[in-house]
């Protein structure tokens, strides 16, 4: 599995938007444009990047392929912005 190797937040908290992220796996593949989101039950969620097609529907660009690798990439972002709350 990928590791995560650095984690930049960019961006202005703005209602339940609280920030772009650009993450780098292994020092090899940057992934720009997360959306990190504070939903209705004050859950943080990871938005990955997506763009509309010709339909105007949302299609993912870059996003994990499986369970256990969202929920990775998921809770170390959240664990970042905790750690970063709290400075």
């Amino acid at each position: 599995m990928l590791k995560i190797t650095s984690v930049y937040f960019h961006g202005r908290q703005k209602n339940n938007f609280i920030c772009y992220c650009d993450i780098i796996f292994e020092r090899q593949l940057k992934v720009n444009g997360l959306k990190i989101v504070r939903n209705s039950r004050d859950k943080i969620i990871v938005c990955f990047p997506a763009r509309k097609n010709e339909n105007n529907e949302s299609v993912d660009i870059a996003h994990p392929v499986n369970p256990c690798f969202r929920k990775k990439i998921t809770s170390q972002v959240r664990e970042i912005l905790e750690w970063l709350a709290k400075k």
